[in-house]
């Protein structure tokens, strides 16, 4: 799991490389980071299998979700950048009826003759 190497870039590297590029995309002007000196290799392999498994084992919260899903769009925050499906998060908006969707009671009526049409009209 090290970067051990010169010239070579183990799978380490390229997770350093994803953070970096996605704290850029937000606008941090920090990246946030776990130090792992002085810790073995072994210790170190134990951290990654463990953060692997806290999103595994993450659930949301909905409200909560939907709450911060609507504070992100009202600020036109780009919610594509989000490790979101589209359309889970049409459906959280979508609770807070604001997921860009038209409310199917919004729709007007469909006359029964079409506009400038006069009746008995063929």
């Amino acid at each position: 799991m090290s970067d051990a190497g010169a010239g070579r870039r183990g799978p380490l590297a390229y997770l350093r490389i994803a953070r970096v590029g996605a704290t850029a995309k937000v606008g941090l002007r920090s990246i946030p980071v776990i130090n792992t000196i002085g810790r073995t290799e072994d210790e170190k392999r134990a951290y990654h299998l463990a953060d692997n498994q806290l999103a595994a084992r993450a659930s949301w919260h909905p409200e909560q979700l939907s709450e911060e899903l609507r504070d992100l769009k009202l600020g036109e925050f780009d919610l594509g950048l989000i490790a979101l499906e589209p359309d889970q998060v049409e459906k959280f908006l979508g609770d807070l009826g604001l997921s860009g969707r038209t409310d199917p009671g919004g729709v007007p009526e469909v006359p029964n003759q079409p506009a400038g049409s006069s009746p008995g009209a063929q």
